[in-house]
């Protein structure tokens, strides 16, 4: 935080733990380009931001981001995170791993991710059980292209996520049909384009909600999305 006042026009510090709390309070508030936010990440009114820098908790990680989407605050610069190399590895999956599952897909998604650097146990105090990375995470282009068509069906599947997954596609290929295809879909024609996407995939996979998935089917219905290429009748 020390480092990061020195540089910045204004840094906002969110804080869940009283012990820290008084620890800023008593380092930063005379300082008037500091904001001291008490309270849960997840839970706490976010203001206006570009930039995020976080060693928060890997077990909020995936929520966070989801709150960022939620909210419509996905349009900051990048965000520099701090977190133990397993959790790194989970969203830095590729789409053809096994592994890839629901915290990949969320990120494939949205996010470009990059690897700035390994951080050793002992760069801590108390040492962590494991190693760290550093990651860089910026949010994707949202300009669409040919190519990008099942990226934004995966980003609608995260928005949208309380609805079922096939109602969802078939939505928003209809609604957005001019924006994502350069023509008009008809109700029919999105029907028809869902059922090719899900054709290859278990029937039951299109009647569940995102929170219902599995990683096994978060990855087989990622793979059918981004390997979907609309083609003009």
């Amino acid at each position: 935080t020390k480092e990061l006042v020195k540089g910045s026009g204004r840094v906002v510090v969110i804080e869940n733990d009283p012990k820290f709390i008084a620890l800023l309070k008593e380092e930063f508030g005379s300082r008037k380009n500091v904001a001291i936010l008490e309270g849960d990440a997840l839970k706490v009114k976010l203001p206006h931001f570009n930039k995020i820098v976080s060693n928060m908790p890997y077990s909020i990680i995936q929520q966070f981001f989801q709150r960022l989407i939620r909210e419509e605050k996905e349009n900051f610069d990048h965000a520099i995170l701090i977190m133990p190399n397993k959790f790194a590895a989970k969203i830095a999956k590729p789409i053809s791993s096994d592994e890839f599952g629901m915290v990949s897909a969320l990120f494939t998604a949205f996010y470009d991710v990059r690897v700035l650097c390994e951080i050793s146990k002992e760069s801590f105090d108390p040492h962590p059980r494991v190693a760290s990375i550093c990651l860089e995470i910026k949010p994707k282009n949202r300009a669409l292209s040919e190519n990008s068509i099942g990226i934004y069906l995966l980003q609608s599947i995260f928005v949208y996520d309380k609805k079922m997954v096939r109602n969802v596609v078939s939505r928003t290929l209809w609604d957005e049909g001019k924006k994502l295809t350069g023509r008009t879909i008809t109700k029919k024609e999105a029907y028809e384009l869902t059922a090719r996407i899900f054709g290859s995939l278990p029937e039951s996979l299109g009647n569940k909600k995102v929170g219902e998935l599995s990683n096994e089917m978060v990855r087989d219905l990622s793979r059918a999305l981004l390997l979907f290429k609309y083609q003009v009748a």
